[in-house]
């Protein structure tokens, strides 16, 4: 288990998921933990139950609203004195985007638009907003979740594809042009996660679904200071669903 004690963490969509696991190992682990999501109601129901020494407190917040960003990251700096890390998980995965997500031939401009809003222009709103608080702090780690779309496409859910594929660029921009002032930035392309209720049919070679905990482990690492010499890498944690370098 990573030793995080007094850190002081945003995870940026941590209500359910990616998210609520990665919250449970950084409490575990003695961090400061501040969840934000748009889901008041999933926040409210897994807040009480985290286990650990750490301290956790929910904000109900936005990737699409610059205003809700800007409020997530100074109950951080407010309540904890700084931000030391910074995870990001939200996506809009909701079964009418997805629906409407449609080959290029039949896309909606409009729900593309919406697409990058959330999962690429939010998460790099979100960056501007905790970077300035890190590297005043003299650095800090930035984890995000990506997705293997970004490699290998998607037939039927080309926005949501290409709005993962701009992020893991984003991950390498931020790298490069803030390492000097001690900020790592990284991704976690997770392959497929199940929750209760899914498929649970493996398409992996080590022969089992993926969990929510698979992904919060590998974000818990890039988040601590043993991966201190990572950076602008895209980590496929995937049970081998795929391979690249």
């Amino acid at each position: 288990m990573q030793d995080l004690r007094g850190k002081r963490i945003i995870i940026g969509g941590g209500a359910t998921g990616i998210g609520a696991a990665l919250a449970a190992r950084l409490k575990i682990c003695g961090a400061h933990v501040v969840i934000g999501d748009v889901n008041r109601t999933g926040l409210d129901a897994m807040i009480p139950g985290l286990p650990g020494p750490g301290t956790a407190m929910p904000v109900v917040f936005d990737l699409a609203d610059d205003t809700s960003i800007d409020r997530l990251v100074q109950v951080c700096v407010d309540r904890f004195g700084g931000v030391d890390g910074l995870a990001i998980g939200g996506a809009d995965l909701s079964p009418a985007t997805a629906d409407a997500d449609r080959p290029v031939l039949d896309m909606d401009s409009q729900l593309w638009e919406h697409v990058f809003r959330v999962n690429t222009i939010g998460h790099a709103r979100l960056m501007k907003a905790a970077m300035p608080h890190m590297i005043n702090g003299g650095g800090g780690a930035i984890a995000i979740v990506t997705s293997g779309a970004a490699f290998m496409g998607s037939p039927t859910w080309p926005a949501y594809a290409s709005s993962k594929a701009a992020l893991n660029a984003l991950v390498r921009s931020v790298a490069l042009a803030y390492g000097k002032f001690g900020v790592r930035c990284n991704g976690v392309n997770p392959g497929r996660i199940v929750k209760e209720g899914d498929d649970e049919a493996p398409i992996n070679v080590l022969d089992r679904v993926g969990r929510p905990d698979d992904a919060a482990r590998v974000l818990t690492f890039l988040l601590s200071e043993e991966s201190g010499w990572i950076t602008g890498q895209i980590i496929s944690a995937n049970g081998g669903s795929s391979f690249r370098e």
